[in-house]
């Protein structure tokens, strides 16, 4: 399970910049759905 202190990591690895699908790819995760990316965000 994905959790906001994983995607803020990945954020700050690619300078803030990351479109939902580029969080998805990173972090191995789903898109939509419960803990995904989407509901994450």
């Amino acid at each position: 399970m994905v959790e906001e202190k994983d995607i803020i990591e990945f954020l700050k690895t690619n300078r803030g910049k990351a479109s939902l699908n580029g969080i998805v790819e990173g972090l191995d995760i789903l898109k939509y759905g419960p803990n995904s990316a989407y509901a994450t965000l």
